[in-house]
């Protein structure tokens, strides 16, 4: 059988493109990384009629691409910076990332892409990202955004200032109650907010792959509204079945074949579902190391897959059994081998 080329963009140093690269050389597939840690410095870059080259890359070489960094941002000016100033820190960037856009959405029309570019945008407009999953009957706290602190300040006084404010795109969560408003009332003139429900429950994250749950853990957190910054343990656990769809709608609803779907059990394990945020260009290196799950197998297995024009369905391959045993342990946690931080 022909040994599949797989490109993988992103930056050197990257862990999880690290342990991408491992089990794809298990699979006998060679893996290609697309170094974007210089740019916008020069990279000898060239396309030309159907001729596509990256560096010393001949990009016709490939079968598949997996995108760790596959949509780029195209700043447009820098608040508090000498126009000449800002044009030379924004120009080169502006213009490298549209290439690179372009170069992406060129690769797509020739091979497999994970993930498209189309599907990539959710990430960066969280509220049509909400809306999305709603309407494909995913489990969303409810939510508001804008710029108008009066409309804001009913919101959160209806939800008993139980609210969360957080970026519109991005990460970060903070409590949003109404002295939060108080306090932040100016930067409503220059950005708008997106606050939601705050769910007390469990926190979880799931990933999934071709539409199939293939790792999911309790993500033990202490008193920090944000669990990514108070993370104290993650273990293992075995998703009850409204949590496995809404995760697995999500993918599918946002158009992703790899996606992390975060949740929170209202009320504590076994509580109802709610979806909090998909990420298509999920970290999961140290998840792995945490939870003694694997992530990177089933993501390389669906990428060989593709490249050798299998279906989606059951691209996993032959071990798929063995990766999701790993994750099925008991929901009071016993038999999580390996959980610890």
């Amino acid at each position: 059988m022909e040994q599949v080329r797989i490109g993988l963009i992103g930056h050197r140093g990257d862990a999880q493109l690290s342990r991408l690269i491992d089990e794809l050389a298990r699979r006998q597939a060679v893996p290609v990384p697309f170094d974007l840690t210089d740019l916008p410095a020069y990279v000898a870059c060239h396309w030309e009629g159907e001729s596509l080259r990256f560096g010393e890359l001949d990009l016709a070489s490939l079968h598949a691409v997996y995108g760790r960094t596959a949509l780029f941002p195209q700043p447009t000016f820098a608040p508090g910076v000498p126009a000449e100033q800002a044009e030379r820190v924004t120009f080169p960037v502006r213009e490298s990332g549209a290439l690179m856009n372009a170069l992406v959405a060129e690769l797509e029309r020739r091979m497999p892409v994970v993930n498209p570019t189309a599907s990539l945008r959710y990430h960066g407009m969280k509220p049509f990202m909400y809306r999305a999953l709603r309407q494909a009957g995913v489990p969303v706290p409810e939510f508001a955004v804008g710029s108008d602190l009066a409309a804001a300040a009913r919101f959160v006084h209806r939800l008993g200032e139980q609210v969360v404010v957080k970026p519109l795109m991005g990460g970060e969560v903070l409590l949003a109650d109404l002295a939060y408003l108080a306090a932040h009332h100016r930067e409503v003139d220059r950005r708008p907010l997106l606050l939601q429900r705050r769910i007390l429950g469990r926190s979880l994250r799931a990933y999934v792959v071709a539409g199939q749950v293939v790792a999911a853990a309790w993500m033990i957190h202490g008193p920090a509204v944000d669990w990514r910054s108070d993370l104290e343990e993650i273990r293992p656990v075995e998703l009850q079945a409204a949590a496995a769809r809404a995760c697995c709608c999500s993918a599918t609803a946002l158009g992703l074949l790899f996606a992390a779907v975060d949740l929170e059990e209202e009320g504590g394990a076994g509580g109802a579902p709610w979806v909090i945020d998909v990420n298509p260009g999920p970290m999961f290196a140290g998840f792995e190391i945490r939870s003694g799950l694997d992530v990177a197998g089933p993501l390389a297995g669906l990428l060989v897959a593709l490249a050798r024009g299998e279906r989606e369905q059951g691209v996993l391959g032959p071990d798929r059994a063995e990766h999701t045993s790993h994750h099925k342990v008991a929901e009071d946690g016993e038999g999580a081998a390996g959980a610890g931080p």
